[in-house]
Formats: C-alpha cells, sequence, structure tokens
C-alpha cells in the first residue's frame, strides 16, 4: 500500500477537491502565470494533486503563497507549511492534499517541475496561460520509489521523510510493508533495484547524484530503494539487486535510514539540477 510519510490525509474526495479549488481559484485572483495542476492520486503519495504556477516577481511570489495560507486557513481550519520564504525564488505550500509550487519565471523553467511530475501525461496549462519549454537537455522523468518495511507513524523522523520528499524534483513514491510479509510491488520494464545494506558501498553524494543521473539517461523508469526489516536482506535479495548502498559501519535505526535516505535523495536531485543546497568538500 503507497502511503505518504506523514499524518494520514482526510479521505473525504469532497474536501480534497473543495481544496484544490480553492486554491485554484486563489492563484487566478492574485494573477498566478502558467498555472498547472497535476492529479497525483494512484500516481504518488504524497498528495491528490500539485499544483504548479509562476509570479513576476519575488514580491507577487511571497505575497500569493500568504494569502494562500490565509485563505485555507480561514475555509478549512487548518495551517499550511511553508518554506522558501522570505527569497521566494521558490516557495513550497504544502497543504496536505495539495500541494503547491510558486516560482518566478526563471527558476520555474531551470527546475521544470511539470514535466518531471507528468508521467507521461502533458500537463495542460489552465486556460490563457502559455506552457513552459521542456528542457530538452534532460531525459525522461525516473519514479524514485521507496519501499520500507515497517509503519513509520506519526514521528520526527516522518516529518524529515517528508521535508526531502515534498522538496524533490523528481517524481516520488513510499510504500510501507508490514515488518514480514505483504506483497511488494512487481517491478517491471527499465528499472532498477538499490537495497540500504550494511554490506553495501558507502557512496558520496557526488557519486549518488551521478548514478541517479546514468540510469536516467540510459532510459530508467524506475529507481526502487528496499529498506528491508530488523534483520536486513538475505543472500538471494542481494544477488538480484543492481547496488547496495551503505550508510556507513554505525548501526542505524530504520525509520532514520528511511529519512537519511529522503535527504540523499534530494541533495541528489539538487546537485543534477545545480541548485547550491549541495556544498562539495
Amino acid at each position: 500500500m503507497a502511503t505518504s510519510p506523514q499524518s494520514p490525509r482526510p479521505s473525504d474526495p469532497a474536501e480534497v477537491e473543495a481544496l484544490h479549488r480553492l486554491i485554484l481559484a486563489s492563484l487566478d485572483d492574485d494573477q498566478a502565470v502558467e498555472t498547472i495542476s497535476i492529479p497525483l492520486a494512484g500516481k504518488s503519495s504524497i498528495a491528490d494533486f500539485m499544483v504548479i504556477a509562476s509570479g513576476r516577481s519575488t514580491r507577487q511570489v511571497a505575497s500569493m503563497a500568504m494569502k494562500l495560507a490565509e485563505k485555507i486557513k480561514a475555509e478549512f481550519g487548518r495551517s499550511v507549511r511553508i518554506e522558501g520564504l522570505p527569497t521566494a525564488d521558490w516557495v513550497l505550500i504544502d497543504a496536505n492534499d495539495v500541494i503547491v509550487h510558486l516560482f518566478r519565471p526563471e527558476v520555474r523553467s531551470f527546475y521544470n517541475l511539470e514535466r518531471m511530475w507528468a508521467f507521461g501525461d502533458a500537463p495542460t496549462p489552465r486556460p490563457a496561460r502559455p506552457t513552459v519549454t521542456p528542457d530538452s537537455r534532460q531525459g525522461p522523468p525516473v519514479l524514485l520509489h521507496i519501499v520500507a518495511r515497517g509503519r513509520i507513524g506519526r514521528s520526527p523522523e516522518a516529518e524529515l521523510v517528508d521535508r526531502y520528499i515534498k522538496r524533490i524534483g523528481w517524481p516520488t513514491k513510499v510504500t510501507e510493508l508490514p515488518d514480514t510479509g505483504g506483497k511488494v510491488p512487481p517491478l517491471e520494464g527499465q528499472a532498477r533495484l538499490v537495497l540500504m545494506d550494511e554490506k553495501g558501498e558507502n557512496l558520496s553524494s557526488m557519486d549518488f547524484a551521478r548514478r541517479l543521473e546514468r540510469w536516467r539517461d540510459d532510459g530508467v523508469r524506475e529507481c526502487r530503494f528496499m529498506i528491508g526489516a530488523a534483520d536486513g536482506f538475505e543472500d538471494a535479495d542481494r544477488a538480484r539487486a543492481d547496488l547496495l548502498i551503505s550508510y556507513g559501519r554505525a548501526t542505524w535505526p530504520h525509520m532514520m535510514a528511511r529519512a537519511m535516505l529522503a535527504e540523499q535523495l534530494f541533495r541528489a536531485t539538487s546537485i543534477l539540477a545545480n541548485h547550491p543546497y549541495h556544498r562539495e568538500g
């Protein structure tokens, strides 16, 4: 079962749709540019919708974000998490069921999230909005899929996972399995299997980024990262994997390992996007 690392989202589809409509209406009222909504239900576990829009300046981006947070609080009684202020080049508004990314136009063109999250379907801008030209230098989007044993529930580790997963510019998905048993989703097509294992390689963040880049450019459509139960993996599991990764000789709690993996995925994709988050040396 695919689940979000954060607390469960409301299951009422009507409330989700109402939230989605409010967000789109608020952005239209504030004259957002090139507003695009991407349905995520059934495709990713982080939210039901991702909305992407641009502002003409950092002041407009910041203003749209703050007004949107106020309207959601007034209408639904929930506080949202906002990241990216006061710089306001790229602001993320996490409304739980709907994730909103607001950009300055040049920053949006650089990251091109709509192409990465389209899952093969070209998102259509709202009426009277021009489309964003894809960056032809990038390979097709790769799904980063974490499959982990154990339920993370509501915990500080879950908040860390959630924070990094929602900032990753590539499509992501988290699937939780019980400690034993459960059905592992089939791995199909062009895919790579990575096991988080004590016998694995201790890759630098730069080496990890280059490995993802090579797989992307080779046409891989899914990179699956398996986090096992307390007893780890069998030799037969290791033999089937394309890569084993270790985070050093120390023993880490599995929930912490999930947060560390989420951070490294965000760091690796930031490196590939030339984002200043990573500093080498």
